[in-house]
């Protein structure tokens, strides 16, 4: 699990997958994810094991009510 940008450089630079539970606007995440791709594609990945695993999950929060006031309220 990747907590930051440095974590998900070190996961791209080791050919991991990245799993990252963070509060991200969707540009933010985009960022993120260009970075990690481009480091995927590049010379600087060497894999720790026998293949790549070149995938990138960002989960972000959201609220869900009946009442869309009250889902943006909380959150």
């Amino acid at each position: 699990a990747c907590t930051n940008r440095d974590t998900i450089k070190v996961a791209a630079r080791n050919g991991l997958g990245a799993l990252s539970f963070s509060f991200l606007d969707p540009e933010e995440a985009k960022t993120w994810s260009d970075i990690y791709y481009g480091i995927i594609k590049s010379e600087e990945c060497v894999p720790l094991g026998h293949f790549v695993n070149p995938n990138i999950a960002i989960v972000s929060n959201f609220s869900l009510h009946k009442d869309r006031s009250e889902a943006i309220r909380r959150g």
